[in-house]
């Protein structure tokens, strides 16, 4: 479904290549700059889907990190003092990836009965 919809989205923004070439007066910024990020969403899903990284998860997790120090800095100088630190694993690696790791597999336990 997903790619479907990503498809018919790419051959929308080639229909508007093709109005703006023809038609050089043709204009619908409204259209365009939904699209442009309706399509910017689906080539982040492919990027995530082939590769694994996802551009838009890193800014959203770069910014959730930004407002995190903010907000301590801010109840710092509100309250006199700030709870304890979030916690960090290795690597400054925050709680979300620590949750998102990939488990390790276990050996096989044999069970004869």
């Amino acid at each position: 479904y997903v790619m479907s919809l990503g498809g018919y989205r790419v051959f929308y923004a080639a229909n508007w290549i093709y109005k703006k070439v023809q038609m050089p007066q043709y204009s619908d910024m409204q259209s365009w700059t939904g699209g442009v990020i309706e399509i910017s969403f689906f080539c982040d899903y492919l990027l995530s889907v082939f590769t694994g990284t996802s551009v838009l998860r890193a800014m959203v997790l770069k910014v959730d990190e930004k407002i995190n120090e903010l907000q301590d800095r801010v109840e710092l100088r509100v309250l006199g003092s700030s709870r304890p630190s979030r916690p960090q694993v290795e690597g400054g690696v925050g709680e979300l990836r620590k949750r998102r790791a990939v488990p390790t597999e276990e050996p096989a336990v044999d069970m004869d009965v």
